[in-house]
Order: structure tokens, then C-alpha cells, then sequence
């Protein structure tokens, strides 16, 4: 409601423009009281009129009048209203209502009503995304496939406009949340209330049956046994046997019977896989549905692992016996995946036990040559050349320095222009004690990852870096830099080249220098080791912690992932973060785009294009499967998708500069039936309690909502307004002016008048 309270005038200009206006229009009177030739009194009244309205706008418009009209409204508070639709509002607790049932007749009663009438309501629904809802349409249909309360909040924030005349938050949720980031810290920095009311009993859970996690090595061969864990949880089935089946396709690989303990206990169950064929596998777990359950979509669940066809071809050649050898040649040995050969230089021209052109014949057949500190007859010549195509067409390179090659280092030799680091000449290694730690890059690493997560996954056969909160709980714990004691010696004058990932680094110099760094040449993987003494960590290490597992691991580890070529895909490669997703969770996208030199390029235009599965709504358009990737770093780009169906994906990613395509690559993911919501539907009214306090809100069940009374019932607020209205300015001024002129200067004419 407006009221007007008082209306005033002024002048921005001088008062004698208005003073001279009654003088104007006597002058104007009496001019045309004798006009040639005479004319009636009725078209010499309409001549001065037209020349008076002229004059007096020109007068009024430099005296600058200026009204001004003072009012007051009343402001009701925004409250921005929050209704969790997501399918855990879907539970039929002990009353026999679901929890979406008992928040609609609370919404639509009278006294709620009443309640919200002295405030101006927004309504929201939502699960992974939010939307304006009117609450009498409001059904109790639920839907989605996750539950983000950060990202509702903020979605009805930003599209509210003036924060500060947001009275606060009022949302309605069982607590779950599953999606996006900490609601509680973003409620912490927004600094809007929040007003939570908890719908559903903590203290109970449905009966169901879910796959809580599946664990399944990233790689195997073909023939090999490979160990799959699968863990179950259920509820309200103590007792009762149920049928997991694994199988791939439309085969059936394991069956076998489950006997359920309930009580939401986890139970594990391993079973061995073998697979006859080479490439990658998708493997689905299921167990059978039971009647009464609360969902059937968290009863299954995939992984992927990819199988090679034989074991892995090591060929292990030093510059001479040396403690590290024997050291790498054990932890090599001791992996029945790999399948180890080794050749020892004496001199620059005689090998322990052999002769050179056994060296040279090994190199055509290995899938991986480490070369341990050799010596410069091995960094270049007709063997550097050797090593360098081996790279080249797909081969794996790992480089050990030491003080036989380090200490005579020439940056021009074959070998050095795979690795992808950049070392002055003769720069050698600096004899102190070098702890470690895990790079940035590093904790992500396929080389160290596995000390990490042991290829963990949560319903999906995915890692425990499935998510940044996985990468963010790995973060804390480094066990390089906690346990594992210092090498003897590094190089301290280490050039990372663009397309280099530093995995270990020096962790108590200022500078951080890299001690291991990955790459890549061509269709080949590189890694470079630039320190010594790691066979000391074998040997200090037993008995702590994880003793020497690490440093073992690493280099087996090392190995496996430099056997994997690099698909020739040209100046663009791309790829999902995971070849298996849940449903509801962002799928990733990463690419890399390089320029003709191979050179990280940036600025580039890096569009992702999805096909397969089905569509998330009938409602969405399929310009919604096109992504634009955001720029991430130097030639490196990411972009997602929400919310994607269950089905097998394909994408493709192009890459332009100036609208020119560069290059583009392609790659396939899979979205299970599992959801991310159906994986816990219980309530969670501990962090609705937590996101109040951190917003100095409120939290209450719903059933006593009434004692938001308080809070709530904030008076509206008297909000006055000043509005002025002047003649200058206005564009209509001018060519009204001339109207009136132009008008009379006509009607003189037509009438022969001077």
C-alpha cells in the first residue's frame, strides 16, 4: 500500500526566467494586435497561443522547475521458502505418511498460512537442482536422483536481487545431502539465516537392502584371478538369503547365496574374477529385490577395470652394480605381473654375463626399459637413438638418475629430449638428506594413487578420487611426508616441462624441487627419478608405518602405468574422470589441447558433445549435452554434466582457435542405475542443526513450527521515496518547441501575414 505525503516544487535555475514570463506573453499580445493584413480575432487568439506556448517552455525550461513527490510504502520481509523434493522424501515413516505428505499439510494449513502472510514468500523445490514452485500445485511427487542443499540455497539467493530485504531462509528438508559443497560453510559465509525444520525419524530406517561399495583393481590379464570385494548393508532382513549374481552383459559370471545380517551391518563378500579377453570391462553386482523393500535402485552396482593380454615386459638396464639395482630389480621381481629382464654395463663396451647386441634385442620386445643412473654411452648414440624411438611408438621409459649419469649429464643426448624435465649440463647431485612429500599433481597420480584408495570405490567401482572430497581426505594423510625417511642426495637444478606432472618433490627446501616427474613423449609415458638413495627407504622404513610399501609400490606401480600407450589423438586428448558414475553425480570431462609444437595451448575453444542414454527430462533440450570446458591451467580444460540417466555415454571433444578447428578425441562412460540418493535416505537433523547455528538461524522439527513465530513475525518496514520530476532532460523538449513555431510560422503564411 502507497501513500502520498507530500507534494513540492523548486527551481534549479534563476527565478527571473519565470518573472519574465508574464512580460513575455504581454509583449506577444500586443505585436499581434496589428497585424498585416488584418485577420479575424479567433486566428490571431490561436497565433499568440502557439507563440506563447513556445516562449513560456523555453523560459520555463532554463528556470528548471523541479517537483518533488514524497511517499511512503510499507515493505513486507522476503522469506525464500525451501521444500526438499528429492525421492528420500519419499519414506513412509510410522505414521503411514511419507515425509513429502506430512510437509504438504503443514504447508497447506490454514494456520501456516497465516503464519507466512506478513512476509513475502518465495517458493522453491528441489533435489540436485532447485525451481520456483507454487505451493497449491505442489504434489506429493517426488523426483531427481541426489540432494543439494548448498546449491539450492544459493540458486533462490542469486535470483533474489536485493539481499537486504531477505528476512532469511525457511527450509524444509529431511537433512540429506549428497551433492555439492559444505552446506554448513556456505551457510557460515552468506551470513542469511536459516530457518531449518527436520522432516522424518532419525532413529529409523526403511527396510532395504543396498551395495554400499565395490573394490576392483584398475588393471588385470587375461587368464589371472582378479579380487573383487563387494560390501552389502541392509535392514529389516536379519536372516533372510538373497542371490548376488555378477555378471558382464548378458553373461553371467558368479552367483552365489547372501544370508543378510540386517541392522545396518556391512557385510563383505570377495569373489574372484578371471576374464579370457583383453580390454576393458564393465562388471555389474546385483542382489536379488525383496518385497517391501524401500528402493530396488540401490541393489546393484558397476566397476570397470581394464584386462591386458599378457604380463608385462621389463627390461632393467644400469651403467653398473649399484645398491638401487638390486633394490628396483627385488620390487620389480616380487610382482607376478611382470616379467623382468636385466643387463649390467661393466664398461662403455662389455655387460655382466652378455654381449651389447643382447641389449639391443631386448629393447625391440620389452613394453618397458628402466634405465638405472646410466652411463653416457646409453643417453645417446645408436642405443639413445633406440631408446628414443622405443618411446616414440608407444614404449615405456623409466629414468633413475645417479651420480654416473647425472654428474656427466649432456642436455643434447637422445634420451634427453624425452624426458620431460630440462637439466643443465653436468648438473649432479647435491649429497644431503632429502625428504619427501607428495606434489599437488601427485596426490592424483596413477603412480601413488593406489597407496591411497587401493582402488576403492563407492557403488560405482570408482576411487576414493572420485570426488574432490576423496582428493581433499587423501590430502591429509601423505605418507611420504610422515613416515617415510629422507633420500641421500637430489638435483637441485630441475626445469619441469609444460606437459610434465611433478608426483614427488624435496619437501624441506624453499623451492620444493621435483624429484619424480611424469610425462609424456609421443605414444610413450616417461618418468624421471632425479635423486638417490631410495633403496635407503627400503631399508630405514621396515618396521614403521607402512614400512617400505610405499617405495615398493611406487615403482611396480611406475611400471604398470608407463606399459600403457598414449592413443594417438593429435593435438587434443580427452577424458572422463571416471569410467563409472552414479546417478545424480556430476560427470567430469578433463582435456588437454596442445599447439603445433606441442606446447600447452591456451585460449583455445574446447567443446564437449555427449550421445547415448536417455534424456534427464522430457522438458530438457539438446543443446544441454554441448558443454563449453573452462580453462583449468596452461592447455587444460574441464567442463560436466549434471544429473545424467542410467546408460552407456559416448562424448566427443573439438578444439578451435579463431574458429578454426585443431584437433578433437572421443571417449566412452557409463551412468548406473544406483543413484547417489538412494545410497542413504535416513534423515539427518544433526546437520540441518549445524547449517541453523552457522547461519544464526533457527532449527526445529517440522511438527513444531510454530516456534519460528518469533523470528519471523518481523513487522513490515516503512520504506519512503522521493521522486522529482523536471522539464530538463527530456528529449520531447526540443521538438515540441519547434512544433509550436513551425505551426505558426505555417498558418502566417498560408495567410500572406508578415
Amino acid at each position: 500500500m502507497t501513500e502520498w505525503l507530500d507534494i513540492s516544487a523548486g527551481l534549479g535555475g534563476h527565478w527571473l526566467y519565470i518573472l519574465a514570463i508574464p512580460p513575455a506573453f504581454l509583449y506577444v499580445h500586443v505585436v499581434y494586435g496589428q497585424s498585416r493584413p488584418p485577420v479575424s480575432g479567433r486566428f490571431r487568439w490561436l497565433l499568440q497561443a502557439l507563440r506563447w506556448a513556445a516562449v513560456g517552455l523555453l523560459l520555463a525550461l532554463v528556470a528548471e522547475p523541479v517537483f518533488s513527490l514524497l511517499s511512503k510504502r510499507a515493505m513486507r520481509p522476503r522469506l525464500l521458502t525451501l521444500v526438499d523434493l528429492s525421492p528420500s522424501m519419499s519414506v513412509v515413516e510410522e505414521d503411514g505418511n511419507r515425509r513429502i505428505t506430512q510437509v504438504l499439510e503443514v504447508l497447506h494449513s490454514a494456520d501456516f498460512q497465516n503464519f507466512l502472510s506478513r512476509t513475502q514468500v518465495s517458493h522453491w523445490g528441489f533435489a540436485e537442482a532447485a525451481h520456483r514452485l507454487e505451493p497449491d500445485t505442489l504434489s506429493a511427487a517426488t523426483a531427481g536422483r541426489a540432494t543439494n542443499l548448498t546449491g539450492a540455497m544459493s540458486t533462490s539467493l542469486s535470483e533474489t536481487g536485493d539481499l537486504s530485504e531477505v528476512l532469511g531462509i525457511l527450509l524444509i528438508s529431511d537433512g540429506g545431502h549428497n551433492l555439492g559443497e559444505d552446506p554448513v560453510r556456505w551457510a557460515e559465509e552468506m551470513g542469511v539465516p536459516v530457518f531449518a525444520l527436520g522432516v522424518g525419524a532419525q532413529d529409523r530406517y526403511p527396510a532395504d537392502i543396498q551395495i554400499t561399495s565395490v573394490r576392483l583393481p584398475d588393471g588385470g590379464y587375461t587368464g589371472r584371478a582378479l579380487p573383487l570385494d563387494i560390501r552389502i548393508r541392509s535392514w529389516g532382513y536379519e536372516g533372510r538369503l538373497v542371490t548376488l549374481t555378477v555378471s558382464e552383459g548378458e553373461q553371467t559370471l558368479d552367483e552365489r547365496p547372501v544370508e543378510l545380517i540386517g541392522k545396518g551391518q556391512t557385510q563383505q563378500i570377495a569373489i574372484d574374477l578371471k576374464s579370457q579377453e583383453a580390454g576393458p570391462h564393465i562388471y555389474r553386482m546385483a542382489v536379488e529385490t525383496v518385497p517391501g523393500e524401500l528402493t530396488d535402485r540401490n541393489n546393484q552396482a558397476l566397476a570397470f577395470t581394464h584386462i591386458l593380454q599378457d604380463r608385462i615386459r621389463v627390461l632393467v638396464v644400469a651403467g653398473g652394480p649399484t645398491p638401487e639395482l638390486s633394490f628396483l630389480q627385488r620390487s620389480l621381481a616380487a610382482d607376478s605381473t611382470l616379467i623382468v629382464t636385466r643387463w649390467v654395463y661393466r664398461d662403455s663396451r662389455e655387460l655382466y654375463g652378455g654381449q651389447l647386441a643382447s641389449v639391443e634385442a631386448d629393447l625391440q620386445t620389452a613394453d618397458v626399459i628402466v634405465l638405472v643412473d646410466p652411463g653416457p654411452e646409453l643417453l645417446d648414440g645408436s642405443l639413445g637413438e633406440a631408446l628414443k624411438a622405443h618411446t616414440a611408438g608407444g614404449g615405456g621409459l623409466l629414468f633413475v638418475g645417479g651420480p654416473r649419469s647425472l654428474n656427466q649429464w649432456d642436455g643434447n643426448a637422445s634420451v634427453a629430449s624425452v624426458l620431460p624435465v630440462s637439466l643443465p649440463p653436468g648438473v649432479g647431485l647435491v649429497p644431503e638428506l632429502t625428504p619427501l612429500a607428495l606434489a599437488v599433481e601427485g596426490r592424483t597420480h596413477p603412480v601413488v594413487r593406489p597407496i591411497h584408495d587401493n582402488n576403492q570405490g563407492v557403488g560405482t567401482g570408482a576411487g576414493e578420487f572420485s570426488s574432490p572430497a576423496g582428493v581433499a581426505a587423501v590430502a591429509q594423510t601423505d605418507p611420504w611426508a610422515e613416515r617415510m625417511p629422507p633420500l641421500s642426495g637430489r638435483v637441485s637444478a630441475v626445469e619441469v616441462e609444460p606437459s610434465g606432472a611433478i608426483v614427488l618433490i624435496e619437501s624441506a627446501a624453499a623451492d620444493r624441487t621435483p624429484v619424480i616427474v611424469a610425462g609424456s613423449h609421443r605414444r610413450g609415458r616417461v618418468i624421471v627419478a632425479l635423486a638417490s638413495g631410495f633403496w635407503r627407504l627400503d631399508l630405514l622404513a621396515s618396521g614403521s608405518g607402512d614400512g617400505p610399501r610405499p617405495i615398493r609400490d611406487l615403482w611396480r606401480n611406475a611400471v604398470k602405468w608407463l606399459s600403457v600407450k598414449e592413443e594417438p589423438t593429435g593435438r587434443v586428448r580427452a577424458s572422463t574422470e571416471r569410467h563409472v558414475y552414479r546417478g545424480g553425480e556430476e560427470v567430469g570431462v578433463v582435456a588437454e589441447v596442445q599447439d603445433e609444437l606441442m606446447r600447452p595451448q591456451e585460449y583455445a575453444v574446447v567443446t564437449a558433445s555427449l550421445s547415448g542414454g536417455d534424456w534427464v527430462s522430457a522438458d530438457q533440450v539438446r543443446a544441454d549435452r554441448t558443454i563449453v570446458l573452462s580453462p583449468m591451467g596452461p592447455g587444460r580444460y574441464r567442463g560436466q554434466w549434471p544429473g545424467l540417466p542410467e546408460g552407456e555415454y559416448s562424448f566427443t571433444v573439438d578444439a578451435q582457435i579463431a574458429d578454426v578447428p585443431i584437433g578433437s578425441d572421443a571417449g566412452e562412460f557409463s551412468v548406473a542405475a544406483t543413484t547417489v540418493e538412494s545410497a542413504d535416505v535416513r534423515a539427518d537433523h544433526g546437520l540441518l542443526r549445524e547449517i541453523a547455528a552457522a547461519s544464526q538461524g533457527e532449527y526445529h522439527p517440522l511438527q513444531e513450527w510454530d516456534q519460528l513465530r518469533k523470528r519471523l513475525m518481523r513487522s513490515p518496514r516503512l520504506v519512503a521515496e522521493n521522486r522529482q520530476i523536471s522539464l530538463w532532460g527530456h528529449w520531447w523538449i526540443g521538438p515540441l518547441v519547434i512544433g509550436f513555431l513551425a505551426t505558426e510560422w505555417l498558418a502566417r503564411k498560408r495567410h500572406g501575414m508578415l
